[in-house]
């Protein structure tokens, strides 16, 4: 029974070093994976790490798909606009290039900011949003750091130990024969 649960625990170690190895192929594409130790607390720190941030592109990607949809939506409606400026005979063709040219950022800038009206309380509440989402990325992204530096820091302090160990165990084992020729001799 004990051997069957300690073959579970390597096969599921196994499964989570897999799945933190295809994501770091997929993170450093194209440059070489960093060396780390694979050892049941580091591969867990990744694996969760690896979650992460999976969980984090699949939200980004559903933000991009309503992003792109939205943006759809505001095309459909200029278009709208310009066909009914057309019925009354002023199109922003019309208008001075520079007119035109200020009416272009002010769109991009509704759209980035979501905005549905022209209200100043609306462009007040755009870059308000806009600012907490941007805010609460940059406290993500620290967050994310803090937690890399601190895996660094865990796995440099585990390589020391792993060197302390290995000195020690030399240490040991030349201790040993001496210690056994010492017997022998008497």
């Amino acid at each position: 029974a004990e051997s069957d649960l300690k073959m579970a625990e390597k096969k599921a170690l196994e499964s989570r070093h897999q799945h933190v190895r295809k994501w770091l192929e997929k993170v450093f594409t194209g440059t070489q994976i960093p060396d780390y130790e694979v050892s049941p607390c580091h591969i867990d720190e990744l694996h969760k790490l690896a979650e992460e941030s999976e969980e984090n592109e699949k939200k980004s990607e559903i933000v991009i798909s309503e992003l792109e949809q939205r943006i759809k939506e505001c095309e459909s409606e200029a278009n709208r606009l310009e066909s009914l400026h057309e019925c009354i005979g002023i199109t922003i063709k019309d208008l001075p290039l520079e007119t035109q040219h200020h009416i272009e950022i002010l769109a991009k800038v509704a759209n980035i900011l979501e905005i549905t009206d022209c209200s100043s309380s609306s462009l007040s509440l755009g870059m308000s949003t806009f600012l907490k989402k941007e805010a609460s990325l940059k406290k993500e992204i620290d967050c994310l750091s803090k937690k890399l530096q601190q895996l660094e820091e865990e796995i440099c302090n585990a390589q020391l130990e792993k060197e302390n160990i290995s000195r020690l165990s030399t240490q040991l084992q030349q201790d040993a024969k001496k210690i056994k020729q010492a017997n022998t001799q008497k």
